[in-house]
Formats: C-alpha cells, sequence, structure tokens
C-alpha cells in the first residue's frame, strides 16, 4: 500500500505527521510512504493534518484520513478572534466531511467532532497520542545517579513535567507534596518561565524553601532515569490544553504512580492505573498523593496495572492500529457525507 503524507510543517520531522512516518517505517514495513508533493494515481491513502495548511493538496484516486488534533478554537473561543474562529470552523468541518476517515485522539474529541461539526460518527477512529519509543534498556542504577548528579535532584522526589504555569497548578502540587508528610521535595521538568520564579518564591515564602527543585531543558533521553527515579508522578491540568501525555505513558511504562486531574482524557489514557483528584480540591490531592507515597502495597499495585497499561501506547500498537485503519478504506467503500 502506497501512502502520502502532508508537505506542510505538521509533517517535518518532530511533529506529529513526521512522527507517523519514522514510527510507520520502523513498524510497518511493508507499506510505502511519501512525504510532501502531489499524491500521485498510485498513492491508495493520504494522511493529513485538518489544519488550514493542509487543504491545499488536491487528490486523485487516494482515500484521506485526517486526524484532529486541535479543537481549542471551540473549547476556547475567547483565545481566538471571531473571524479565526470561523476561518477554522469552515476549513476543519470541510476537510472531515471529504476524508473518509478522521482520526480523533480522544472519545471526547469523537463525540465533539459529531456533535459540532456534523461529522459521521461511523467514519471517526480514537488513536490516542503518538505512542513513547522504548529505550534500548531500561535505565539502570549507574544512569540513574549520572542524571541525579546532573541535575542535582534530591533523594526523593514526587515529579512534574510541562512548562511551568498557572494551568498546570503547580502551587497546589507543592501544598500537597510538602503536606503529604512523606518527606519528598517537588521537582518540576520545564523550561524557566516567570511563574516558575514565582513558585520559587512562593515555596521561600511558605517555609518550604528546600522542597522544590526545577530542571531547565532537559534532555529527552533524560526522562526515563528522571521517571524511574521518581517517587510519583503528578499532573493536575487540563491534558486538552497542548499538554502531552507522554510522559504520563512514561511514568506507567517506568512503574511510576501517577495521581491526575480527574479529566476524562486522563481516565481514558491511565484508567485503574493511576489515583485521580478534582482540580482545585487540595484535600483530595493531598490524600491521593499519601497513599501512593507511604502504602507500598499500593503502589505495587499501581506499577503492575501501569505496566500494563501503557503497552497500548507503544509506538508498535500506533503502527499496527493505524494500518488496520489504512487497510479498512480499500476493503470498505467510501461513506458519501
Amino acid at each position: 500500500m502506497k501512502i502520502g503524507f502532508d508537505s506542510v510543517p505538521e509533517a517535518l520531522p518532530g511533529t506529529y505527521c513526521g512522527r507517523l512516518v519514522e514510527i510507520l517505517s520502523e513498524y510497518a514495513p511493508e507499506h510505502e510512504y511519501v512525504v510532501g508533493g502531489e499524491p500521485d494515481d498510485e498513492a491508495d491513502v493520504y494522511h493529513s493534518s485538518a489544519s488550514p495548511l493542509a487543504q491545499g493538496v488536491r487528490l486523485r484516486g487516494a482515500r484521506r484520513v485526517v486526524t484532529v488534533r486541535d479543537l481549542n478554537f471551540l473549547r476556547y473561543p475567547r483565545m481566538y478572534t471571531f473571524f479565526d474562529r470561523m476561518v477554522r470552523l469552515r476549513l476543519y468541518r470541510r476537510s472531515c466531511r471529504s476524508a473518509a476517515c478522521v482520526i480523533a485522539l480522544s472519545r471526547g474529541a469523537k463525540e465533539e467532532l459529531a456533535e459540532r461539526l456534523g461529522i459521521d460518527p461511523r467514519k471517526i477512529e480514537v488513536l490516542l497520542p503518538l505512542g513513547v519509543h522504548p529505550p534500548a534498556a531500561p535505565a539502570g542504577e549507574a544512569e540513574c545517579e549520572a542524571v541525579r548528579r546532573k541535575y542535582g535532584l534530591p533523594g526523593r522526589y514526587v515529579l512534574a513535567v510541562g512548562v511551568p504555569e498557572v494551568r498546570l497548578r503547580l502551587v497546589e502540587i507543592f501544598d500537597a507534596v510538602r503536606d503529604s508528610d512523606a518527606g519528598c521535595a517537588l521537582v518540576v521538568c520545564g523550561r524557566r518561565t516567570g511563574y516558575s520564579d514565582f513558585l520559587s518564591e512562593y515555596a521561600r515564602a511558605t517555609g518550604g524553601a528546600g522542597r522544590i527543585e526545577f530542571v531547565y531543558e532537559s534532555a529527552p533521553a533524560d526522562l526515563p532515569a528522571l521517571m524511574r527515579m521518581a517517587e510519583a508522578y503528578v499532573s493536575m491540568s487540563d491534558p486538552e490544553v497542548g499538554t502531552s501525555l507522554r510522559p504520563l505513558v512514561e511514568a506507567m511504562r517506568s512503574g511510576v504512580p501517577a495521581v491526575l486531574s480527574d479529566t476524562p482524557l486522563h481516565r481514558e489514557t491511565a484508567a485503574d492505573a493511576a489515583v485521580y483528584a478534582a482540580s482545585g480540591d487540595e484535600a483530595a490531592l493531598c490524600g491521593a498523593l499519601r497513599s501512593v507515597l507511604c502504602d507500598k502495597e499500593f503502589r505495587a499495585c499501581l506499577a503492575g496495572r501501569g505496566r500494563v497499561r501503557s503497552e497500548i501506547f507503544s509506538e508498535r500498537a500506533v503502527a499496527r492500529r493505524l494500518s488496520e485503519i489504512y487497510g479498512s478504506l480499500q476493503a470498505c467503500p467510501e461513506r458519501p457525507e
């Protein structure tokens, strides 16, 4: 099967379609993958994003697959001008309706596409965000200690990953870590911002100056070691607003218990392999942290569940599911919108 991909920026290396090409080339080499250019008459499938930049490609005989990665213009209209919202709405609706298959990144996104854009739910497939690349080997003790010295990490810590800003609710997390009486510090992994400076000042003002550390500009290759050494992984943000789920998958694969905001996408991703607390409920968050930091049997249970759950997010699983989707388009006639 010959499969074409966007040549627009979404398909560049390191981006969504670019990563798809890398994953499929490694785990589904039986197909031919072409990035850029007009799909020729021999192309069976053309996979693109639903962004406005991907609308200019004219297809001949290829069936179009569209991934919708961003519905923020519907969820958070105040972030966009009226004109921008109307343009995006028209382009996204046209792109999805003309596609043979639409890929949504969560069940909630699938429902939104069906209800708010009028897309036939029968042609919407749910494929959770891209898989995590398996390391050549798990991070060993020597590697972990090298990473600990490299970043000056404390002995016991809870890890949060993401650019420090208000929506990550890091003040809530810091307060819960400090009040959990487990002797842990909070380590925040992400680039330096004004909000990270605010957090440092807040920690000093509340008597917890030694209980928060920042890892700025960490190397991606160090994430497995950073995660393995953590006592817990915490994410209290709304994952629909641009938050990567890859650190969560890495935590589950590493057997690190996760405490998450109680949102549909978090539950869809981690299922029973995490503990949940409502955003803003500091008592619930503190209790959840105590349970994963102090109860050894519960920690072991979550670790086992997490390792099993993480397998469905492997690159191999993503490639297998995409190959099934592409193959089904050849076998089934196109549904008219």
